[in-house]
């Protein structure tokens, strides 16, 4: 199964079926809440669960663009039509958004922390806004 280790990558894990229930239950609330039509909430789901089962076949690890170019271009030669493949790669980003949102709903690898860059340490003393630059 798949897991969120990065807000744009995917690995293998249990975890997954964890996620996925969790995001279908919050598809499930935006169309009780009237955020999301209940045939979007759908679509999204069968392609998530159309590259869930592709990932599982071609024995895929870890997500990434090359990845998701790989499963649009399977599709399309499998005569798929855009505007399906649109609508399930709408599902893929959903998930991959909500993932990131929730992210209690992960268990994030150890990564090093993000620091914001704060102005100074991009540009020194003397180039920032307050102080004029002189050539």
């Amino acid at each position: 199964m798949l897991t969120v280790i990065r807000p744009t990558s995917i690995t293998q894990s249990d975890d997954v079926s964890l996620l996925l229930a969790d995001w279908y239950a919050a598809l499930d609330l935006r169309v009780q809440a009237g955020e999301l039509a209940a045939n979007s909430a759908t679509a999204y789901k069968r392609g998530v669960g159309k590259f869930m089962t592709w990932c599982e076949a071609g024995k895929v690890d870890s997500v990434s663009p090359e990845t998701l170019r790989s499963w649009k271009a399977a599709l399309l030669s499998e005569g798929r039509r855009p505007a399906t493949v649109n609508a399930w790669f709408a599902g893929i980003k959903a998930l991959f958004s909500w993932a990131v949102e929730t992210g209690p709903a992960i268990r994030l690898r150890q990564q090093p922390p993000v620091h914001l860059i704060h102005r100074g340490e991009i540009f020194p003393r003397a180039y920032q806004r307050s102080q004029p630059c002189h050539s």
